[in-house]
């Protein structure tokens, strides 16, 4: 019964956040051995292929991926992800890979032109990497995130003129 209990069968899980919408590829996911017990028909096995497979939810680093989770390969990503560049200053410290924020726009004014209030672009951003190893030289911090694709051009839109501030949503 001891050995029935503690069998383990292998499972695929996550090993970076992904964000909803998002189709999953060969680096966002890995098979791992694991004794779930009764409640192993919940989870993706081993011998089904998740990559191609959209996210219905985000996940986080280290879960088992559920069978319910997933959207079946083929349908199309709802989610694409966006590279920008980002003052270090205009976005918190503590931020990390799967976390939500907000993204607003700030013009710059110039030649005493009235200054005009941010605008927020997007709400309940997924960021799926950050790469602060340039933001030593010139303070620009590489953040990619996953947006809706329909969102895609008015984000690139507005880094065009002014600044993009990332705003950490809490709770």
């Amino acid at each position: 019964m001891s050995q029935a209990a503690n069998e383990r069968e292998d499972f695929w899980v996550i090993t970076r956040p992904v964000g909803e919408g998002s189709a999953l590829t060969a680096a966002d996911v890995t098979t791992s051995a694991i004794a779930l017990g009764d409640s192993a028909f919940r989870y993706l096995s081993a011998s089904a292929n998740p990559i191609g497979s959209i996210a219905r939810r985000q996940f986080r680093t280290g879960e088992i991926i559920e069978n319910t989770a997933l959207e079946p390969i083929g349908r199309v990503a709802v989610n694409q992800e966006l590279s920008l560049s980002v003052r270090s200053v205009d976005m918190p410290a503590e931020l990390e890979a799967g976390d939500l924020v907000s993204l607003f726009h700030l013009h710059d004014s110039r030649n005493q032109e009235a200054p005009t209030p941010p605008v927020r672009i997007l709400s309940s951003v997924f960021i799926s990497s950050i790469d602060r190893q340039s933001s030593n030289f010139g303070g620009e911090v590489a953040l990619t995130v996953s947006i809706n694709r329909l969102d895609v051009t008015n984000l690139l839109a507005a880094t065009t003129s002014g600044r993009v501030v990332v705003i950490r949503l809490n709770g």
